[in-house]
């Protein structure tokens, strides 16, 4: 199983893939994950290990690839910090640019019948790089303001305390819409306490 050279990051020549195909396998470290992370999350210690496959088609690549990562976040409703394990798939057909994009006459299209491709790209100079579709794959399949668990219930609002410890001594956040009905009769009991004294 030949491995990327990183280096060269995705680039490979496609007159070297030869008809059979080829399986990737990559590690990748924090450096090269680093920048495609959300602002919510920073790498974590263990590099990302990238595993794939191109197959030919005519002078067309049809790549399949999986890239495992982890990266460090804090939780967007209680602050503490956790580890996502991630997964991002990735899938894609690389067609020659000087082709015609609609009429790709010499595809083997039984061949692809079977492909779930999310998109086809085009490649020129003989060269296909995957490192763009990779490392968009790895920026949607994580969530910008990521959650610990769907039941957090965060931090008070006033005065910070983590809700999932223990109920806070603020009590319930009052309807601003009634808080002049609120302080109206508060000024009304305060009075009719007063009178009875």
């Amino acid at each position: 199983m030949p491995a990327i050279d990183q280096s060269k990051r995705f680039a490979f020549k496609v007159e070297e893939i030869p008809l059979s195909g080829i399986d990737l396998r990559a590690q990748l470290d924090s450096e090269w994950l680093a920048p495609l992370l959300p602002l919510a999350y920073t790498p974590a210690d263990k590099p990302a290990l990238f595993t794939g496959r191109l197959d030919r088609v005519g002078d067309s690549l049809l790549f399949n690839g999986t890239l495992e990562f982890s990266a460090r976040y804090l939780c967007s409703r209680c602050a503490e910090g956790f580890v996502h394990e991630g997964t991002a798939r990735m899938n894609g057909l690389y067609a020659p640019e000087e082709k015609n994009r609609t009429r790709l006459d010499d595809l083997e299209m039984d061949d692809l019948e079977d492909e779930a491709l999310d998109d086809m790209f085009f490649y020129d100079n003989g060269i296909v790089d995957l490192e763009d579709q990779v490392a968009n794959a790895v920026t949607i399949s994580l969530e910008p303001f990521p959650i610990c668990r769907e039941e957090c219930k965060g931090l008070c609002p006033h005065c910070g305390a983590d809700l999932n410890v223990a109920p806070c001594k603020c009590g319930p956040e009052m309807d601003l819409r009634f808080a002049s009905l609120a302080a109206l009769l508060k000024e009304k009991t305060g009075k009719s306490g007063a009178d009875k004294e």
